[in-house]
């Protein structure tokens, strides 16, 4: 039997000089193997790719501790994250989901933001202090009232008039009423003459 090379073919040749067909390998536990393409089990210690990858199925992976991309990563569905979503280099700030139904945002190891399983908002504090929707806690030892450092601040930020307001609403409905509305305004006259407002409504309009 004999084996010859020429323009990158590899030829089998039986003893009698006829070409012989070139045989499936099953099994080859060492050493490089290159071929064009692989069908059935692959597996190994380590494997590198230097073009696209494809996977027509499922791919299964057991005690993976790290994935590394340089680029982007891509999935056409869903991630299944068990807890969190850590930022590179700063692995103190994250996006969490330390419960069922529930997300949180952490900075310095922090949390600062929750969202609940009741759709609750909650700003610097883990837990509810009642049915509130919005629940926003600090803590200040401010004597005196500083709009630099409020607990909570809503602006008004145009500046193109010589008049502005900015107000909380609060409005209910019931059955077979419009909506009842009160306001609280802080506004500012064209003379720079700022003062707060409470404005009731029992129609549907401000009056």
């Amino acid at each position: 039997n004999s084996i010859t090379g020429q323009g990158g073919d590899i030829n089998l040749f039986r003893a009698d000089g006829t070409k012989a067909d070139i045989p499936t390998v099953n099994n080859i536990t060492a050493g490089v193997v290159t071929a064009t393409t692989f069908s059935g089990n692959i597996s190994g210690a380590t494997g590198t790719f230097t073009g696209n990858l494809g996977v027509g199925g499922v791919l299964t992976y057991e005690d993976v501790t790290n994935i590394d991309s340089v680029g982007v990563i891509t999935a056409r569905a869903a991630v299944s994250i068990a807890d969190s979503i850590v930022h590179t280099g700063d692995t103190n700030t994250s996006l969490r989901f330390p419960a069922a139904d529930t997300i949180t945002a952490e900075t310095g190891g922090s949390e600062r933001l929750r969202i609940t399983s009741d759709g609750d908002a909650l700003i610097g504090t883990t837990s509810n202090g009642g049915g509130n929707r919005l629940y926003v806690v600090d803590s200040f030892t401010d004597a005196f009232v500083n709009p630099s450092d409020s607990i909570l601040r809503i602006e008004n930020a145009n500046t193109s008039g010589t008049t502005g307001q900015a107000s909380i609403s609060f409005t209910t409905k019931t059955t077979g009423s419009n909506a009842d509305s009160a306001i609280v305004s802080q506004a500012e006259d064209a003379s720079g003459n700022t003062r707060l407002e409470f404005w009731t409504d029992t129609s549907n309009g401000m009056t």
